[in-house]
């Protein structure tokens, strides 16, 4: 029921502005009596619907009492029975004498007390009125007396009850004035009587234990007034209060104060009164809040008053002249000790929470200010008001304000004042979770109140409410979920837990699904981490999860995988091997297969070889062959680079060479990723490093240039293939023809034949140029064309053959073991071969030597020897062979042939057989044989690539020799050392390849034992081909 706020506005008005008397006599008094075994005052009670019911009240009598009780509304814990009604019997021979020897000596006990006597109270009678049952729980109540005017006073009876009780104090107030009574001493045997007069109140505090049963008497008389002439300003205060309940529809009550009333301790004496009659009410909160009203408007000056009339002058004084802003709120809260209370927006709602229905602010403001630019008026007009509302809504509004706050109480107080207040906490958590979870570690701090106190079900409630809201949020969480886990039976908690564990959050919480599965896993848990470790695994597979989790995430999770492959209760051979699968199939970035790889190398290389499970060592070999088989496109350089050195350090030459055969592609080739990992300084750096990573560049470098080579080159033509002369076909066929000049005499005279050079120029013009000459039948018109066309893109060619200068020149600084034999062909003057050959050591000067021999040149690097030389072909060329003596036979024309380095020998070599020389048939104009230990003996750049092509600098229009793909910022910087800067001890190479592999079923057992490498290839077909192709043609 809602609180009437005008009727109690005049209540209060009137018991702050009433007289403060003090009366010779008590509120009430009370007393115990003894009960007598043998003769019982009340040895029981007759109810229609239950029968006899023996006293002291029994367990099994009290729950008999309740079936037939109603409980108090609001109120848990409290039963009454309306002793008024025919529920009990009348004619009960044992409450009649109980009334009969009892309350005779209660009325004259009353009087005395009173200072009355019997002549003075007319018509004096007793009325049951109810039978009330409390238990724990019920909270403070209060019993004012019944609102009738012929009560005088009330009296309460305990009845002895089995066991008795604890705590429940009685205190009887009136204005000033205080009795409290306890009852619970020897209250499984004794009665007591608590008597208090109608203008008292009377409060019941919570019991501790045990439960209590009271009869209530009403003591009624036909003149209460003349006995008691003092005003009941309290009686109507308390009996309002009542109606202020923990779930009524009234949150709170706000009285309007005094402007000096600012705090506690500068209240008035009415103010005080009120406030001690609050506080005394052990039910009530109560709080000083101050009430802000902040207006802005323009400001103008107030004219026609009478001092402006008086003084013929306007008054200084400025008023607001429209309201442009206005807001209302609550600024300062404090406690009955003047201690300032933060609260979160908590404001007193104006309309339906003040009590009075006059103006709430004063008319003048507290503070104002003036903003003579703008001429705009600020005003703040503040009003203290004293806040009450029922202790039972605190924690509603703890929650809702100050959660925080709530928390740090409830760390605070005993386990029976928190797992009291944990139901409501938990329940405004699941209405309100926004404002709950907002706290910081809120959901931590309540399960650690729940597992400190030992309420388990509120910690499986909390789970559910977690499950359905913000899940695993903090790695704190994921560790008191351990405890948590590790506390509760697992199969009572296992639905919660799963719940917390779900896809949709995977890509925030992951971290911390992999934290909260390896605590359990270290704790001993096995079966809550082997079931949350499958949960995880299916969030993996399901859709593109896997692909939206950041990488160093994702490395942490497959390294808990391995962790669980070293338990061999926990392990799983198929985990890791479905994962990898699931990676081949939907994982076809090679910048984050790589970056996986990394991190996951990383974990591998903390544990020693022992800890490495051979289902880890499988996973990462099968990523590392997928790494080789991705699309390299959009790729840095500089990442392509640290993949190489990563497949090298794994110690499996087969990864390494699967790599460099996919970046030696036709496609790759064409795309110009293998030219940009060449072209950076990185890779040059790479080179130098170590052995082992030159032998690795060494085929990249050489492939390039056997790409380069064979790049058809452009054709220069006279033909004009679009050419069209309309009515002159054989005009039109020497247009479209190679020929350069033509001369068409099909003319009568020269003016005819001007007469058809005018028609027909704007169709010629373009491409030749026309010149008309002769007289009469004679005369013609000479048609030359004016510039040749190339058959194919010119600028890429002068760009592919600049780039394969610039390589060769490069790698025979970086490489200095190698020799090269340049072929150039005669009439186009383009190379149209290189070879390279090994060194096994230094070359002196008088080793290499070109002769002229008949239509032969023949080369003899006499200390050279060959191993595995790559012959790279032009285009329309075949191939250069090596002789059986490392002689190098080009076929050419005698009278071509000019000898670039000659050196006398006492010897000269032998010329090729007339056989040898006629299985050549490339022309060519010179061979040159080029070694970086002499520098006279090599061939200068500039020579050979002299009219080679049209030079990037002659093109019309601008090339840009770089290229035109964006730079993505590497993962590895060109001076960062390799990722794996020691790989000794790394993924692969810890256990043989072959012990964990898993072949193929078209796969000999046996021979997968003697060649590993071959049996894997046989499972990984794209990956296998390409290292076998190059094997082949080095070979």
């Amino acid at each position: 029921m809602q609180v009437d706020r005008k009727l109690f506005a005049e209540k209060l008005k009137a018991f702050k502005d009433g007289p403060n008397q003090q009366t010779q006599s008590s509120p009430g008094f009370g007393m115990k009596v003894l009960e007598n075994v043998n003769q019982r005052m009340l040895p029981s009670l007759s109810f229609k619907s239950l029968g006899e019911v023996s006293v002291p009240i029994l367990s099994e009598d009290l729950v008999k009492l309740k079936s037939i009780s109603e409980p108090v509304h609001n109120l848990k814990g409290l039963w009454e029975i309306e002793l008024q009604s025919d529920i009990m019997e009348k004619e009960d021979s044992h409450f009649a004498k109980y009334l009969n020897q009892t309350i005779p000596l209660m009325i004259d006990l009353v009087l005395r007390h009173l200072k009355l006597s019997r002549e003075q109270v007319h018509g004096l009678s007793v009325r049951p009125r109810k039978l009330t049952i409390m238990e724990p729980g019920t909270g403070t109540i209060i019993y004012p007396t019944k609102n009738t005017p012929e009560v005088f006073a009330t009296m309460i009876v305990q009845l002895p009850f089995q066991g008795g009780h604890e705590g429940g104090a009685i205190k009887v107030t009136r204005e000033d004035q205080l009795c409290s009574f306890e009852n619970s001493r020897d209250s499984s045997r004794l009665f007591y009587y608590t008597i208090f007069v109608s203008n008292a109140s009377c409060q019941m505090t919570e019991l501790n234990s045990g439960s209590r049963v009271m009869i209530i008497f009403d003591l009624l008389c036909s003149n209460p007034s003349a006995l008691f002439p003092s005003t009941t300003y309290l009686k109507d205060v308390a009996s309002i209060l009542l109606e202020l309940s923990p779930r009524g529809p009234d949150r709170l009550l706000a009285i309007p104060l005094e402007k000096e009333e600012i705090s506690f301790s500068s209240l008035a004496p009415g103010t005080r009164r009120l406030l001690d009659l609050f506080i005394s009410m052990n039910f009530l909160h109560v709080r000083l809040a101050l009430v802000c009203h902040y207006r802005m408007g323009k400001a103008n000056q107030r004219m026609g008053c009478p001092c402006c009339l008086r003084r013929k002058c306007p008054c200084e004084e400025v008023v607001m002249v429209g309201i442009s802003k206005e807001k209302i709120s609550t600024t300062k809260w404090l406690d009955p000790l003047n201690q300032e209370m933060h609260f979160d927006n908590l404001n007193i709602n104006m309309e339906t929470e003040i009590v009075g229905d006059g103006p709430i602010f004063f008319e003048k403001p507290t503070e104002e200010l003036l903003q003579a630019g703008s001429c705009l008026l600020e005003q703040w007009f503040y009003r203290p008001m004293l806040v009450i509302w029922h202790k039972e809504r605190s924690v509603q509004l703890d929650c809702f304000h100050r959660f925080d706050i709530l928390l740090e109480t409830l760390e605070q107080q005993t386990k029976e004042e928190v797992v009291r207040s944990l139901d409501e906490v938990i329940t405004f958590c699941q209405q309100h979770p926004g404002i709950a979870w907002k706290t910081e570690n809120a959901s931590t701090r309540l399960l650690k109140l729940c597992l400190r106190h030992g309420a388990n079900d509120k910690v499986i409630r909390l789970l559910e409410i977690l499950g359905d809201t913000e899940g695993i949020l903090t790695e704190s969480l994921a560790d008191l979920l351990a405890e948590v886990i590790s506390s509760i039976n697992w199969n009572l908690c296992k639905s919660s837990i799963e719940k917390l564990i779900c896809c949709h959050r995977a890509q925030e919480q992951m971290r911390h699904y992999s934290r909260l599965t390896l605590t359990l896993l270290n704790v001993g848990s096995y079966q809550a981490a082997t079931v949350i470790m499958s949960k995880i695994c299916t969030i993996l597979s399901t859709g593109n999860v896997m692909a939206l989790l950041e990488i160093p995430v994702l490395a942490a999770c497959i390294d808990v995988m391995v962790t669980f492959d070293e338990n061999l209760v926990t392990k799983h051979p198929q985990r890791l091997a479905n994962l990898a699968a699931h990676m081949k199939e939907k994982w076809t970035s090679f910048v984050a297969v790589f970056q996986l790889l990394t991190h996951v190398q990383q974990f591998l290389d903390a544990r020693p070889s022992e800890r490495i499970p051979d289902t880890a060592v499988l996973w990462y070999y099968n990523l590392c062959l997928h790494l080789t088989g991705l699309v390299i496109l959009s790729t840095p350089p500089e990442t392509v680079l640290s993949a190489l050195k990563l497949l090298v350090s794994s110690g499996d030459s087969t990864l390494s060479e699967a790599l460099v055969s996919q970046l030696s592609s036709k496609d790759n080739q064409e795309n110009g990723v293998l030219r940009r990992v060449i072209a950076t300084e990185a890779f040059w750096k790479f080179v130098e490093e170590s052995t082992e990573y030159k032998k690795i560049a060494t085929p990249l470098i050489d492939n390039r240039i056997q790409w380069l080579v064979a790049i058809p080159k452009p054709v220069a033509t006279w033909a004009v293939p679009n050419a069209s002369v309309v009515g002159h076909p054989l005009v039109e066929q020497f247009m479209r023809s190679n020929e350069r000049s033509m001369t068409y005499s099909n003319f009568n005279n020269i003016q005819h034949a001007r007469n058809w050079m005018r028609k027909h120029y704007h169709e010629i013009c373009h491409y030749a140029e026309l010149e008309v000459g002769g007289a009469g039948g004679r005369a013609y018109c000479e048609i030359t064309k004016s510039k040749m066309r190339y058959v194919g893109s010119d600028v890429k060619a002068a760009l592919c053959h600049k780039e394969l200068m610039e390589l060769i020149e490069q790698r025979l600084k970086k490489l200095g073991d190698a020799l090269y034999s340049v072929v150039k062909n005669e009439e186009t003057n383009e190379i149209c071969a290189v070879e390279v050959l090994q060194s096994r050591g230094p070359v002196p000067e008088t080793a290499h030597v070109s002769v002229k021999s008949g239509p032969y040149t023949t080369v003899l690097p006499h200390t050279l020897v060959t191993s595995n030389p790559v012959f790279l072909n032009g285009a329309g060329t075949q191939s250069v062979r090596l002789m059986s003596n490392v002689q190098l036979a080009v076929k050419t024309p005698t009278s071509a042939v000019q000898q670039m380095i000659v050196k006398s020998t006492a010897t000269p070599p032998k010329p090729a057989s007339s056989e040898s020389c006629a299985a050549a048939k490339t022309t060519v104009k010179n061979v040159a044989v080029i070694t970086k230990s002499n520098a006279a003996m090599i061939l200068p750049l500039n020579q050979v690539n002299h009219q080679a092509f049209p030079s990037p600098q002659s093109i019309k229009f601008p090339v840009e020799h770089k290229s035109n793909i964006p730079v993505v910022k590497p993962l590895l910087s060109a001076k960062a050392s390799s990722p794996i800067s020691t790989p000794k001890r790394p993924r692969v190479a810890k256990r043989p390849l072959a012990s964990v592999m898993i072949l193929p079923s078209n796969v000999n057992p046996s021979a997968a034992a003697a060649n590993p490498h071959e049996a894997l290839h046989a499972k990984e077909e794209s990956i296998s081909s390409p290292a076998k192709r190059i094997k082949s043609d080095l070979v």
